[in-house]
């Protein structure tokens, strides 16, 4: 471009701008023309949801060599997937290891348009992210284009895709031109900058394209062109400078233009100039609503790179605001903000980090060949509604050790099927700074012991208390640069039940560059802290009656229950109830309030009186019934929901720490309002039979939804809010932080939602099949019903949850039971059923921790107690053979004096032919009989073997008792 020369005219009009026309020698015919449009034809659109796979989409890919495998690209699929879903059931997954630091995948196809035409093509979708990141990890990559991409160098690479954990939607205007055979191609795809594996999913995608006329240079969903020209009728075009676009979180405001000097480049020495001049900032009539911190994407009209680029951030109220306003506008009066420097790009972005408040963000752009321009945005920053750090955390949990830690977003969790006992967290911008888990039973014989150190001698600095004990955090420091922290030495940590060892490095492989900064350490302490032994949810199952015979539903089924499991739950009953009032006084006590029992004669029941610290008499006397205390993130206050006494007005009272108010809980659902964090939530339902149910957060909707009831059944089952969270349980429906966590996990329906010592407890059905899911954990016990949200008379056998224990009744194999699942502080026992995929099941007492599908045993790891178990199709000759060879391996082993005892017995029991045998073995001094048991139903064999001791006879014969085949 050729330098301008330009006189500026400075003109001050306040709330308006005057243009003034600067003739620099050139001519009004120097400046470019609007383009003609050509006729136009309907668009052409396609919305792919993927629900019958990839279709006629095509994988592509432009990634480089692994350089953990010379000869090898590194590795990256893109699949259908059930695993994540906007809308629908499926999406696709998109995975790419970046360990090159580099590498693009997509998918692409073509679309038939009219041949050699400008075209703009709209794109769309949503794409999914594990978490937020305000480090770029990977970019999306969009394209549209008259051939197939084939390089990363073909994408728009300008938007970030970790700007939201979860679901977010991306949209792209894309001019360019069709090929002469009238094809044009569409891609989208992951584009990875940072040295880790990606994950993302692709959903709801939608394409559009136009014929006609189109500029290049626009900003995602704004109109503006790269080379405006607007014209005043008739007149030649009027210089101006185009408008720049802010998006936040995928909302978008198109700026105020506030003084400018601007030329049009026309090729010649030289072009018509404008300078205009305001006395205040011009900003959109509405802001962006937003909480902090935030990203500001900045996008520029002008296809060319600024030269300069400023950003002032500018605190405004009301005061500031100039009048009059102009239409569709605001205009705000100069002050000092902060100021930064951004990245002299098209699309350039900035972390902010504000306090609540209005503020105007000002934008300095210049520009050699066009001039320069402010532009003005309005933004309105709110507190953020859960803002406690600790919220933001990941919890995981152990499938088989029985134990969960939180982990902050910036790391990720690796544990992989082939090393059962070792877990690693990894930080995500820093994949070389490593925290090493290991875990195993006391008696289970695998090392978990680091094999050595590096240079460096070892200081103890602090310590940190791991589940209930003080450990040393011994720091390897070499040259001045930590490179580990070894937790007790990395020696092993018997904790009662499980051993650790734990240890933070630093991998890098320049050992002398490698260093531990101190606020690394300080996070992966609290990761150590917050670990957490998960409470063993035991369960018992009682046998009734034949589902042919009876079943529950009426009021003479419970009779069949028996007079000992009637007294058992009313036992329950009476626990659960002096539980409740002991949990709600330990959350009253804080602010000088209790609730005292006592029998009320007059009613025959147990009524409630409210107490406050140093007063003589009862605040309010007998309440009927209350819900459990909520205590909001801070401890500043509580909600104590309660039913008055019998005929007191009003009939519902929420009692807050300085004031009690009537509650409309039919309104609610008779649901209570709850604290998530410091917000409080409640839910509002509206209509009948046709109910509208809404979630609130402090007000705000977050999520909203409708079910019909019937009769007196009310859909709406419970509103539970914990560590951050909330779920609304909705018929057979879980919403989970306003997310159907049925249908993410691909479940038929979900039920049953309750707390049981601060773990999340569930029904699920799938295929056909009822399971229990407790602290992230899926139970082994299966069943074919769960009798559940029932009305009426059939409701008195609902699941009824008393405090720490649920009551069911379950249907399976053709006999209903009454089930028992608790958490009992060690004074109870129960069994597990463990089932087979093939539909055969035995059971185990629950305190065996350990079992195995896999290699097929149950374990009592505190004692070694372990029965195995196989089962495989065959045939009675088959089987026989088999026995014979099998009895004839274990008496040749050399390892031990093998002897045949219990020589090998057949018998019948109903369908099922049952053959047994037991060998004693001697080994150096000890002796033990190894039992086997071998059950043959016609189709497969079911095998069961022990040692006995340490197993007892009883135990081994109960779960061969309690096989039931498929």
């Amino acid at each position: 471009m050729k330098k301008l020369g330009m006189h500026l005219v400075a003109v001050m009009v306040t709330g308006s701008v005057l243009l003034l026309a600067c003739d620099l020698g050139g001519r009004p015919s120097d400046l470019p023309s609007p383009t003609a449009t050509p006729p136009t034809i309907g668009p052409v659109r396609l919305r792919e949801g993927f629900e019958a796979g990839l279709g006629n989409w095509q994988t592509g890919s432009d990634v480089p060599e692994d350089p953990n495998r010379p000869g090898q690209p590194v590795a990256w699929s893109i699949t259908p997937s059930r695993e994540q879903a906007s809308e629908g059931q499926n999406s696709v997954r998109f995975v790419l290891d970046g360990v090159a630091d580099d590498g693009t995948i997509w998918l692409v196809r073509s679309f038939d348009v009219p041949p050699d035409q400008d075209l703009l093509v709209n794109l769309a979708f949503d794409l999914w992210s594990e978490s937020e990141s305000f480090n770029t990890l990977a970019m999306v990559a969009a394209y549209a284009g008259p051939r197939p991409p084939q390089t990363e160098g073909d994408f728009d690479l300008s938007q970030p895709a970790n700007l939201a954990s979860g679901w977010r939607r991306y949209t792209y205007d894309i001019p360019t031109r069709s090929d002469p055979n009238g094809q044009v191609w569409v891609a989208v795809g992951i584009s990875v900058v940072w040295e880790t594996e990606v994950t993302y999913y692709v959903d709801n995608l939608q394409v559009e394209i136009q014929t006609g006329a189109v500029t290049s240079g626009t900003p995602p969903a704004t109109s503006s062109t790269g080379q405006p020209t607007p014209t005043r009728g008739g007149e030649s075009p009027v210089v101006a400078p185009p408008p720049a676009l802010l998006e936040i979180a995928s909302r978008q405001q198109i700026s105020g233009i506030g003084t400018y000097c601007w030329a049009q480049p026309t090729g010649e020495e030289t072009a018509m100039g404008v300078c205009a001049d305001m006395v205040g900032i011009p900003t959109a009539e509405e802001p962006i609503t937003t909480t902090s911190p935030f990203t500001a994407i900045f996008w520029l009209a002008p296809e060319e790179k600024p030269d300069e680029l400023q950003l002032e951030v500018i605190s405004v109220t009301a005061e500031d605001e100039l009048s009059p306003r102009p239409a569709g506008q605001r205009t705000w009066s100069f002050r000092s903000g902060k100021r930064y420097s951004l990245p002299r790009e098209r699309q350039s972005s900035m972390e902010l980090t504000l306090e609540p408040g209005q503020y105007v963000l000002s934008l300095y752009a210049r520009w050699s060949a066009w001039g320069s321009v402010q532009y003005g945005f309005l933004v309105d920053v709110q507190a953020p509604l859960v803002c406690t750090r600790p919220q933001l955390w990941h919890t995981y949990t152990h499938p088989t050790y029985g134990f969960s830690f939180r982990y902050p977003p910036e790391w990720t969790v690796q544990d992989w099927s082939e090393l059962p006992n070792w877990i690693w967290l990894r930080h995500r911008q820093r994949p070389d700074l490593v925290l090493s888990v290991g875990v195993r039973w006391p008696g289970e014989a695998v090392a978990i012991q680091r094999t050595g150190v590096g240079a460096g001698e070892l200081h103890t600095e602090g310590s940190v208390v791991f589940l209930g004990q003080e450990l040393s955090r011994d720091v390897l420091i070499y040259e001045g640069r930590t490179k580990a922290v070894l937790y007790h030495r990395a020696e092993e940590i018997d904790v009662g039940g499980l051993v650790f060892t734990l240890s933070l490095d630093d991998r890098r492989a320049d050992y002398a560059a490698a260093d531990i900064e101190p606020a690394v350490q300080a996070q992966v302490d609290q990761i150590i802290e917050s670990f957490a032994r998960l409470p063993l949810l035991r369960v018992d199952e009682h046998p009734i009656i034949s589902a042919e015979i009876d079943g529950p539903g009426h009021f003479e089924y419970t009779d069949r229950l028996g007079p000992s499991l009637l007294e058992r739950i009313e036992g329950l009953r009476a626990r659960a109830a002096g539980q409740k009032l002991a949990r709600a006084n330990s959350a009253l006590a804080a602010f000088g309030y209790r609730l005292e029992a006592r029998d009320d004669p007059s009613w025959n029941r147990t009524v409630y009186d409210l107490v406050h610290e140093g007063e003589p008499q009862p605040l309010i006397t007998g309440l009927s019934h209350f819900w459990p205390v909520s205590v909001n993130a801070s401890g500043t206050e509580f909600i104590l929901a309660a039913e008055n006494a019998p005929n007191a007005m009003p009939p519902y009272l929420l009692i807050h720490a300085d004031h009690v108010e009537p509650w409309e809980a039919e309104s609610n659902g008779f649901l209570p309002p709850e604290f998530v964090g410091d917000a409080l939530a409640r839910v509002i339902v509206t209509g009948f039979p046709t109910l509208t149910i809404q979630v609130e957060l402090d007000g705000q909707i977050v999520y909203q939804d409708t079910a019909v009831a019937y009769g007196a059944y009310l859909p709406v089952q419970n509103l539970t809010t914990w560590d951050g969270h909330w779920a609304l349980e909705l018929d057979d429906r879980l919403i989970l932080d306003g997310q159907d966590l049925g249908q993410a996990l691909g479940y038929d329906a979900v039920f049953g939602f309750a707390l049981i010592r601060g773990h999340p407890f569930y029904f699920f059905e799938q295929g056909g099949r009822v399971r229990l899911s407790y602290a992230g954990r899926t139970l082994p016990n299966v069943y074919e019903r769960v009798f559940h949200n029932q009305c009426c008379e059939a409701a008195i056998h609902n699941v009824e949850f008393l405090e720490d224990v649920v009551l069911f009744h379950a249907l399976w194999n053709g006999t209903w039971y009454w089930v028992e699942a608790g958490v009992y502080d060690g004074e109870e026992s129960g069994t597990y059923r463990y089932t087979a995929p093939e539909g055969w099941s035995f059971r185990f007492p629950a305190h065996w921790s350990r079992l195995d599908e896999e290699l097929g045993f149950v374990q009592d790891p505190a004692t070694g107690k372990t029965v195995t178990f196989a089962s495989q199709p065959t045939t009675a000759v088959e089987l026989t053979r088999w026995l014979e060879a099998e009895i004839a391996r274990k008496l040749a082993a050399t390892e031990a004096d093998n002897t045949l005892t219990e020589p090998l017995s057949v018998r019948s029991e109903g369908d099922l032919t049952i053959y047994q045998y037991a060998i004693r073995s001697r080994l150096e001094g000890s002796e033990t009989l190894l039992r086997t048991t071998v059950l043959f139903d016609g189709q497969r064999r079911y095998e069961f073997s022990t040692a006995i001791p340490p197993v007892t006879e009883e135990e081994y014969q109960a779960m061969i008792a309690s096989f039931q085949p498929g």
